[in-house]
This record gives C-alpha cells, sequence and structure tokens, in this order.
C-alpha cells in the first residue's frame, strides 16, 4: 500500500487472546500500517497520518540512525509507529516501548501484530527518576495530550499507572538507541541516568 492508503483490517483478539482495537481500516503512514480507532486517533492525528507526515520527522531519523544489532528503548509509544519501525528494521535485535496511556496498549499491539513485529516488549507504566508505586495520569480526548498534570488542561478521567525508574529500564534494557518523547515529562528524567 502507499502513503495515506487504507485497507480494512477488523479483529477483535489479539493472538495472545487479548483483546483488540476494534476496527474497519488501516492508514498506511511512514510505511506503516496503524489501526484507524476513530476514538483514539482524533482528526488532529488523523490528518497528518493520511498526509504520511505523522511523527515523519522523527521516523526518518530513527531509520537514518538504526543500525543491525542496536537495542531500542522508546519513551513514549505513542500509538507504536516508531517501535514499529524500529522493530521492522533490518538487525534491530530488540525494542522495548514504554507507554503510560493504558487506553493506547491494544492498539500497540495491534500495529505491531498486523506489521509483523516479532522483536517488541511493551511496558504500560510511567516513566520517572523513582520507580515504585504508581502516578494518577490523566487522559484526554488527543492521546497526545495525556500527562501526569492534572492542572494543564481539561481531562477526561484519570487512570494510577505503575511507575518505572529510568535507571531500571536502562540497565534492563542495555538500549544502544533512546527515542523519548513524553510530552514534557522528558524535563530531568536523564540527569541521573548512567548512559555509558
Amino acid at each position: 500500500m502507499r502513503e495515506g492508503e487504507t485497507a480494512g483490517a477488523p479483529e477483535s483478539r489479539d493472538t495472545a487472546g487479548r483483546d483488540a482495537p476494534v476496527y474497519d481500516e488501516t492508514i498506511v503512514t511512514n510505511g506503516i500500517r496503524v489501526p484507524f480507532v476513530p476514538a483514539i486517533i482524533t482528526p488532529a492525528v488523523e490528518k497528518p497520518m493520511r498526509k504520511g507526515r505523522y511523527e515523519g520527522g522523527e521516523a526518518a531519523a530513527l531509520r537514518a540512525l538504526l543500525r543491525p544489532g542496536d537495542r531500542v528503548l522508546e519513551l513514549g509509544a505513542g500509538v507504536g509507529l516508531l517501535s514499529t519501525i524500529a522493530a521492522t528494521c533490518p538487525g534491530v535485535e530488540a525494542v522495548t516501548a514504554v507507554e503510560a496511556n493504558p487506553d493506547l496498549v491494544p492498539l500497540i499491539r495491534e500495529t505491531w501484530r498486523i506489521n509483523g513485529v516479532a522483536n517488541a516488549r511493551l511496558i504500560n507504566a510511567v516513566v520517572t527518576v523513582v520507580g515504585g508505586g504508581e502516578a494518577e495520569f490523566y487522559l484526554r480526548r488527543d492521546f497526545w495530550a495525556s500527562s501526569m498534570e492534572a492542572g494543564s488542561r481539561p481531562y477526561e478521567r484519570s487512570v494510577p499507572v505503575p511507575k518505572v525508574a529510568i535507571a531500571d529500564l536502562i540497565g534492563e534494557t542495555r538500549p544502544t538507541v533512546i527515542s523519548c518523547d513524553l510530552e514534557g515529562g522528558e524535563a530531568g528524567l536523564f540527569d541521573v541516568a548512567d548512559l555509558s
């Protein structure tokens, strides 16, 4: 399929028997098929996705950077686009994607499934300096606006999400590449991380 084209692909369960999003079409953006679920992919994201511009700069940079043997840690997986790009790059050893929004987890898994991703792991958590316990995460209509900040803008609901320490993630995954898009949550996150 070409950029912006759609195809039918309705599913209700993934291969592990977990709930998968229900959808009638996929959008091809940056060479990756993404299930079009209107409740998640709102018009603000749908339009650039259909034009192949959604995270276009990040996608191009990631493709240019990755090499065989790389281990990728993605912080803020969104719809699973960049983790899919990383996981389907020839020779990439492993991808670990972390996403705080639990509503995106089934969509990410489905994006991986329909693109044949087999070397990725998904963690539903908030990445913090100090892990353990839970943090309140505020969900908004546009998924990219969801955050740990209650007062930044109106939210639809909040959910408790496990916290995982950045140092633990780095120690466990030993990434050679880190992709980070936490909508402001990056501030101070790497100050205590050993990136050597």
